[in-house]
């Protein structure tokens, strides 16, 4: 479904991509792990044309994402939670949700409302509060149902466990694993590496900007260099 060659992403003279290459069929649920600053963001960021690449191609239904600005790239099926979630804070759940369904017509933007507070009912209960008055988790859910506001055929999460409590980094990982079971092909970067190994097909492992490691999600869970350097803090 994706396919992404040689993708090079720079700000100013500092490289933070250099030149990876990764696939994610459809379908599939894959995940990039690494540490801060491996360049796991910049590579989503650049996908979605939220900055610009250096080099590379990023293909997907015989499109070049790189080539593309960011409102294209929704028009391909494309819909992304961003790391920090970055909810609108002065304006209600149901209004934050009906960003994510602008390029809907507002009928179809009603419909897909009534759909994502179906599937997070702590969201509708709240559908009109504040949504800067919501906790960590909830506005993780409501950053989630956003970008399911389009119903997208291919999802991107970034870092959604992050600074939430234990018990609701275990809902978030449930929540993706039943959109995976749905048919929804999913990007996932997370720094919580056991987690997501645990859920995902296949997996990438970045350092500093490039891919290291990459192969079947349970094959690198067991590998004792892995564990060693992402799993023992988890």
């Amino acid at each position: 479904m994706l396919d992404v060659v040689n993708l090079q992403v720079a700000y100013g003279p500092v490289k933070a991509v250099h030149g990876i290459s990764l696939r994610v069929e459809k379908g599939e649920l894959v995940t990039i792990i690494g540490a801060n600053g491996a360049g796991k963001t910049s590579t989503l960021n650049a996908l979605m044309g939220l900055v610009p690449a250096q080099g590379g191609s990023a293909v997907m239904k015989g499109h070049d994402l790189l080539k593309n600005n960011t409102e294209k790239c929704c028009g391909l099926g494309i819909a992304m939670s961003p790391e920090g979630r970055r909810v609108f804070g002065n304006m209600t759940v149901a209004d934050n949700l009906r960003a994510g369904g602008t390029s809907l017509s507002r009928a179809k933007c009603e419909i897909r409302l009534g759909h994502v507070l179906k599937r997070f009912p702590i969201l509708g209960e709240r559908a009109l509060q504040l949504a800067g008055t919501l906790s960590g988790g909830e506005q993780q859910m409501l950053a989630i149902g956003r970008a399911l506001m389009v119903d997208p055929s291919f999802l991107i999460l970034d870092e959604p466990s992050l600074g939430l409590a234990p018990k609701i980094v275990s809902q978030v990982f449930a929540l993706i694993a039943e959109l995976k079971a749905e048919g929804v092909t999913i990007l996932l970067v997370e720094q919580n590496v056991k987690k997501s190994l645990a859920i995902a097909d296949r997996a990438y492992v970045m350092e500093l900007g490039r891919i290291t490691r990459e192969g079947r999600a349970a094959e690198l869970a067991a590998d004792s260099n892995i564990h060693d350097a992402y799993l023992g803090a988890h």
